[in-house]
């Protein structure tokens, strides 16, 4: 399974930033799309710049049936500028499934988001 980051078309986004569509491709070792359809549980991990690690639940992107699964970030999710790895897990026919890892950037703000 592999994973595929895309942030509304930008190749990375801005520390803070809200609304940005973290999309993972469910795929076989063929590289075709694994119908999710059926999943009891979609997350996708991050693996923040730090060190730390959070979870989130995820949901289809269109119906399950093209392996494609999406969570848009919250204030606080991005909360620090760097290199964030991804990762979705998916749980069908009560086996848990991990993609691939990948990563994006967050870029840090010219200035303070408090100004």
């Amino acid at each position: 399974m592999t994973t595929t980051v895309q942030s509304q078309g930008y190749q990375s986004c801005q520390r803070g930033d809200v609304g940005i569509a973290l999309i993972v491709d469910v795929v076989d070792q063929d590289c075709n799309p694994v119908d999710i359809r059926t999943a009891a549980s979609l997350q996708i991990a991050l693996g923040y710049p730090s060190g730390e690690t959070s979870s989130f639940e995820a949901v289809f992107l269109t119906d399950g049936s093209d392996g494609k699964m999406v969570y848009y970030t919250e204030e606080g999710d991005l909360d620090e500028a760097g290199e964030y790895i991804i990762q979705g897990i998916v749980t069908m026919g009560g086996a848990e499934k991990s993609t691939k890892r990948s990563t994006f950037l967050a870029r840090d703000n010219v200035l303070p988001a408090d100004i």
